[in-house]
């Protein structure tokens, strides 16, 4: 069964602008460029990461990891892998966004010129998460 505020386990991802409909979803620490949270209904955590153009275009991944691998992997790198991780993840999930939120994604595709999560593919390797 999903979470009624923030659709886990069904939903993977948010688009965190533009839309009407947000998930509550309470930031637990930051990062660089990510922050870290955690959704009241259920739990869960969820990573946030804004992208350009001036980071106005936040996305939120569902996070299957604890809150320490996320903080180890922040620390590790100043971000970075995390970053690649979480584009590689809207690009997985992005297709499977409610209407609403795939005219929100078209937007920033078009005024990011290319510079977003999906059209600027960047090289993940999952060996790079722990565990």
């Amino acid at each position: 069964m999903s979470c009624a505020n923030c659709e886990a386990p069904e939903r993977q991802l948010w688009v965190l602008f533009g839309t009407q409909r947000k998930p509550e979803l309470p930031a637990l620490q930051a990062g660089t460029w990510n922050s870290l949270h955690r959704c009241p209904g259920c739990a869960r955590l969820w990573c946030s990461s804004p992208y350009e153009p001036y980071a106005m275009f936040p996305y939120a991944v569902l996070w299957l990891r604890t809150e320490d691998e996320w903080r180890q992997l922040e620390d590790r790198d100043d971000g970075q892998t995390l970053l690649r991780w979480h584009a590689y993840s809207v690009r997985q999930y992005w297709e499977q966004l409610p209407p609403d939120e795939l005219e929100q994604v078209a937007r920033h595709r078009e005024r990011s010129h290319g510079h977003n999560p999906i059209d600027a593919a960047e090289a993940f390797n999952a060996a790079d998460l722990p565990g």
